[in-house]
This record gives C-alpha cells, structure tokens and sequence, in this order.
C-alpha cells in the first residue's frame, strides 16, 4: 500500500499518521463506537486522494502504468 502512495503521489501524507494514531487511540481506550467511525473517515479520505490521483494520472496520460503494475 506504501508503495501505491509512492507511486501516485511521490510520499505518504502526514494525515495518513495522524489517522491511523487516532484510530489506535480510540482502540487503546477501548471506545469502539470511536474506533469504527475513525476507521470509516480514514477509508473514506484514502478513497477521495486515489481516486483524485488516479484521475490525475489518466489526464496526464500515466494512468496505465498504474493499472498495469501489482
């Protein structure tokens, strides 16, 4: 998955840390109903920057290379 964010956007934005500590966070305190909601959003943000990438790519005539590499 690291590597997908490399390729896409050169680096792994910070927001992604500051996420996953958040969930972890919620986890540790064992708030559930946090966890899960905290979880949700992130996969959502994930969602909407590669799709936005991946649209950025296909413009620029790069999408293919995505697509092709595992």
């Amino acid at each position: 998955t690291v590597n997908l964010w490399k390729q896409m956007l050169g680096a792994v934005p910070e927001w992604v840390w500051e996420e996953h500590a958040a969930i972890l966070d919620a986890v540790d305190a064992g708030d559930g109903d946090r966890a899960q909601e905290q979880a949700r959003l992130h996969a959502e943000h994930g969602e909407r920057l590669i799709l936005d990438a991946m649209a950025a790519r296909a413009a620029d005539g790069a999408g293919e290379d995505l697509a092709t590499s595992g």
